[in-house]
């Protein structure tokens, strides 16, 4: 191979200065061109006098003399050097897009996807292996020091602090980027290349997290931090990620993972197994797309088998992870016993299910190349799969972080993992469990324990990560009051489990989590659709889950567990198959409704394949500004009973978001005995200013309208004396006047029973006054 620094000049005049890159502490960097190339550089240019002030002169050349040795894709360039009197000029590879450290504060509100910091994390380790091999430390590998390639190429950079070392030998210097730096270095104890792994730690921390595991805002403070060993993981992390990286930081050198086992772990080796599964569909569109003009029919069953094979996997692939940055967080102590010999039980799953990549794209949305290219370099180091050998049941149970019963191994949950993903935020009680969803999707249950004087009091709790994958339980040692929101982790820890070896004695929490978002998700639409004539609610429940058509007359289709309602303005109710010839109009509607949503989620969905960005929930349309005017039903006398009805001649209704109450005067009506019967409306409407409508119906009910879109519905005692309240945004919530009020009535409701249905009561009592004059 030619030497790097033919053709390029030895002299200052041989380049053409083009623009200031930025400045270090002896001298600064510059983009310019090389006259006799004519390809575009970077130049650092070296003050000599500052070198020679503090004692830098031989740190500079032990640089030139390791970095100019250097031949790898992961390692910047290194093109000549040379000086003057004045200056010392190193000629470098120019990398575009500057330093990672710059690029993401830029183009990364928080933190990368766990795809592309993959992707980085394998390139840094390649390019720290060939280093290693070769007996060189870099010792300051961080994100400023990681610089970008037009083609997005991660280049390690920066040989100031490298050194060379002979086999064996240990250095004692302190040096490196204080939130990067290994324990043994911050101790200014003996340290080798192992502390190249701790820093790559640090990085892929970084990376995933948005902050630096042991960064505290002062040098002194972040060094304490790290000689301890203790950091902050966050429960949105994979199980994957979260393995690497305490493999990674662990306190003692000798424990850390070996640098070769990096690139063969889970976290590195499924962005390979998916750019291969991607490669695999692409050639088999291109088979496809061959065989449609003729070409390729002579293409072998086994082709065959690999196309369709690759198809199921890059469905699974697609698999959503969810994950927040809100998320709780447990500590976790750099221990060496208990990392060493992970055998990463907890990865059957997510290997099968989880693309690990909680994907974000504004990385390929802001950036010039092409979106194929971002991170995606092959790598030049063979990959092989990890065969997880199970170890005994000891280890096993410590792993699991309990002594599990025998039992307990062997046991899965049969219940598919929960997804709370969309998921409002949320609060419900029972009699004995309080169960919350979270800001960040995290599913929270609290079990309440009554003490001798009948107090209710939380005294353990359960939490699930939003993907259900993982599992955090913990009994408090002081059992506290009920509060609006879940206790927080306790200081001195908690169980951690994953979906796969939850242990079976806790399996009845899970199940009992995963029916209730599954109840929650019956109630939260994932597309709303504005027509011409209703509003629908198509929920997120699926397959095949529950609707919701409103119409602006009043009328109401529900579809819930494939069991179709329709009913009418007094809450009568009928089955399928059981309609009013006056309802059968809006039944079918509602039939063209629901297949239109079933056809809207489907291209959605392949819209989210294609651009890897969420579509749901979506809403589509909006009412029409005269929500009554049916032209479609104008001169059909059987539905003109109803459009022309007392609720829509004035004052039509806001169309409240869903309503699951159960009247308990509903009754099921025959077609057989009533299809030649009209609908009579026996319900009173007043408008209140500043309210809305107040709605008082023969079983009861006080149901308030407002014009924000909410509405509050009342039920009398002979109902149970409970409350439903449908926040304008389509979350809906229920209450009961008996129970706990400050957990179960927020303020905002009380505050409108307080105010509002006094008034309403008000109104409908003088309406009676005025009709008995």
């Amino acid at each position: 191979m030619p030497p790097m620094s033919e053709g390029f000049g030895d002299r200052i005049e041989d380049y053409t200065e083009l623009e200031f890159l930025g400045r270090g502490g002896f001298g600064d960097v510059y983009k310019a061109r090389c006259l006799n190339t004519g390809i575009d550089v970077a130049i650092k240019k070296i003050n000599i006098k500052l070198m020679q002030d503090h004692g830098m002169i031989g740190r500079v050349r032990e640089e030139v003399a390791i970095h100019s040795k250097l031949r790898h894709p992961s390692i910047l360039k290194f093109y000549t050097s040379f000086k003057d009197a004045k200056y010392v000029y190193i000629v470098l590879e120019l990398c575009p897009y500057g330093d990672l450290q710059r690029f993401l504060k830029k183009h990364y509100v928080q933190r990368l996807s766990e795809n592309e910091a993959a992707r980085i994390i394998k390139q840094v380790a390649e390019g720290l292996l060939y280093l290693h091999d070769r007996n060189m430390v870099h010792r300051d590998i961080s994100p400023s020091n990681l610089l970008l390639t037009a083609e997005m190429q991660v280049k390690i950079a920066d040989f100031g602090l490298a050194k060379l070392m002979k086999p064996n030998q240990n250095n004692m210097t302190m040096c490196g980027t204080p939130n990067y730096i290994a324990p043994e270095v911050a101790t200014k104890s003996s340290h080798g290349p192992k502390a190249d792994l701790w820093s790559l730690g640090c990085l892929l921390y970084t990376l995933l997290v948005g902050k630096a595991p042991f960064d505290s805002g002062g040098v002194r403070s972040t060094l304490a931090l790290i000689a301890k060993g203790y950091y902050n993981l966050p429960s949105y992390l994979s199980d994957s990620a979260k393995d690497l990286i305490s493999r990674l930081l662990q306190k003692e050198p000798h424990h850390r993972i070996e640098l070769r086992d990096i690139l063969k772990h889970p976290f590195i080796t499924s962005i390979e197994k998916k750019y291969q599964e991607k490669m695999l569909m692409s050639r088999a569109l291109s088979r496809d797309r061959m065989a449609d003009s003729g070409l390729g029919k002579t293409m072998s069953s086994v082709d065959r088998m690999v196309r369709g094979r690759s198809r199921s996997e890059e469905r699974a692939s697609m698999l959503p992870s969810s994950y927040n940055p809100l998320a709780p967080h447990f500590t976790v102590r750099s221990d060496p016993v208990t990392d060493r010999n992970n055998c990463q039980n907890n990865f059957a799953y997510q290997n099968k299910r989880n693309d690990y990549s909680h994907e974000q794209t504004s990385i390929r949305s802001g950036i010039p190349p092409s979106r194929s290219r971002v991170f995606s370099r092959t790598s030049h180091t063979s990959v092989d799969d990890i065969n997880c050998q199970r170890n005994d049941k000891q280890k096993y149970r410590e792993q699991a972080g309990d002594y599990l019963k025998d039992q307990d191994v062997n046991v899965k949950l049969q219940t598919p993992p929960l997804n709370s993903k969309r998921l409002l935020p949320t609060r419900h009680r029972t009699k004995n469990v309080i169960l919350t969803i979270l800001d960040n999707g995290e599913v929270c249950l609290e079990f309440i324990k009554r003490k001798n004087n009948n107090m209710e009091r939380i005294g353990e709790v359960c939490r699930i990560s939003s993907d259900g994958l993982q599992i955090i339980l913990y009994k408090l040692r002081e059992s506290r009051e009920i509060d609006d929101k879940p206790p927080p982790l306790p200081a001195h820890g908690a169980d951690i489990y994953s979906y796969e070896n939850l242990p079976s004695r806790h399996h009845r929490k899970y199940v009992y989590a995963a029916r209730f978002v599954n109840l929650v998700k019956a109630k939260t639409p994932k597309i709303t659709l504005y027509n011409e004539r209703a509003k629908i609610h198509y929920m997120e429940n699926g397959p095949r889950p529950d609707c919701e058509v409103h119409f602006y007359n009043g009328i109401k289709v529900t579809c819930v567990d494939n069991i179709i309602k329709i009913t009418d303005l007094v809450g009568n109710s009928y089955r399928e198959g059981e309609i009013l010839g006056e309802l059968e109009e809006f039944y079918e509607h509602y039939k063209k409704c629901y297949q239109h949503c079933l056809c809207l989620e489907a291209s959605l969905h392949t819209l989210e394949s294609a651009t890897e960005e969420s579509c749901f929930p979506v809403i589509i349309g909006r009412r029409p500004l005269s929500a009554g005017n049916f032209s479609s039903l104008q001169g059909k006398e059987n539905v003109l009973r109803v459009i022309n009805s007392p609720q829509t001649i004035n004052n039509s209704p806001v169309m409240p978001s869903f309503d699951y109450s159960v009247m308990s005067g509903v009754t099921l009506k025959s077609k057989r005995t009533t299809s030649n019967r009209s609908i009579q409306y026996d319900y009173k409407k007043e408008y209140i200013p500043g309210i809305g409508n107040g709605i008082q119906l023969p079983n009861g009910d006080i149901k308030i309208e407002y014009e924000d879109g909410s509405t509050l519905t009342v039920f009398p005692k002979s109902q149970g004396n409970e409350i439903l309240y449908e926040r304008n945004n389509g979350m809906i919530s229920k209450y009961s006047t008996n129970q706990h009020k400050k957990l179960q009535i927020p303020y905002e409701v009380q505050k409108k029973l307080r105010r509002d249905l006094p008034e309403v009561i008000s109104h409908f009592v003088q309406s009676s006054h005025r009709n008995i004059r």
